[in-house]
């Protein structure tokens, strides 16, 4: 997620598939994540893109050519044009997922155009614009939603994200040193997810008995925006429980 050159190529790849109206597939997969299908595929430099073909390792290029060069090695992969939103909504989600937030903006767009009333693809809309710092923008966004669907699990996580970031924004610079709490809402506003989760789980460990403190209150809405299913949610999660309950 935090590889620019990745985030370039993938920006690309989604002004391609607009064009071409979802003729190809876009699969993302994080080396960090799956080291093993990196190695099987016999990735060695990043960006790198494999064409598949009948379910097979076709060609492939790596590093960020120019869009013209990649428009044309793909059209000898492309399919038939697909109007629908589907495949553009899941290329979305995925690009949301690695924090890819101006390729996940551009084709939640897409799908609104089609679907201006999407639930979903507004959502989404709003968490990579929030993701990009923009807040007033994704509150606007999350304003567009009708009122019985502002209860709903992305919604409210999403005012928790709103929440920290303008936490974050408020803070001055000052002479004194941070408190903890305060670097971790910097660390966090600034994209560094995982040390913001590792600064506030050091200083719950000082004082674990603490339930009022900045730093747990700062560490659950961390999970809440991020959600249950967030790799980081559910490793830091199990260290706090390890350390109130053990």
């Amino acid at each position: 997620p935090s590889h620019q050159p990745s985030r370039q190529l993938g920006e690309l790849l989604a002004k391609i598939m607009l064009k071409h109206k979802n003729a190809f597939k876009v699969t993302r997969i994080s080396v960090d994540h799956a080291p093993d299908i990196a190695q099987a595929m016999g990735i060695r430099a990043l960006p790198t893109v494999v064409a598949f073909l009948q379910g097979r390792p076709a060609d492939a290029f790596s590093g960020i050519p120019g869009e013209a060069d990649i428009e044309k090695f793909l059209s000898r992969f492309m399919g038939p044009s697909d109007s629908s939103s589907a495949d553009l909504l899941e290329n979305a989600q995925a690009a949301l997922s690695l924090e890819n937030y101006a390729e996940a903006r551009t084709l939640f767009l897409a799908v609104l155009a089609e679907t201006p009333d999407h639930e979903e693809a507004k959502l989404g809309l709003a968490r990579a614009t929030l993701g990009e710092g923009h807040v007033a923008q994704a509150e606007e966004i999350l304003q567009s939603l009708p009122t019985d669907r502002r209860y709903t699990t992305g919604y409210t996580s999403l005012l928790a994200g709103i929440s920290l970031f303008k936490e974050a924004s408020s803070m001055k610079e000052q002479d004194s040193p941070m408190t903890d709490q305060e670097q971790a809402l910097l660390a966090f506003s600034a994209g560094a997810t995982e040390k913001a989760f590792q600064i506030l789980l050091t200083a719950i460990q000082k004082n674990p008995s603490d339930a009022e403190s900045k730093e747990r209150k700062t560490l659950l809405k961390l999970f809440e925006f991020y959600g249950a299913s967030h790799p980081l949610t559910m490793s830091y999660r199990k260290a706090l429980s390890r350390l109130l309950f053990s």
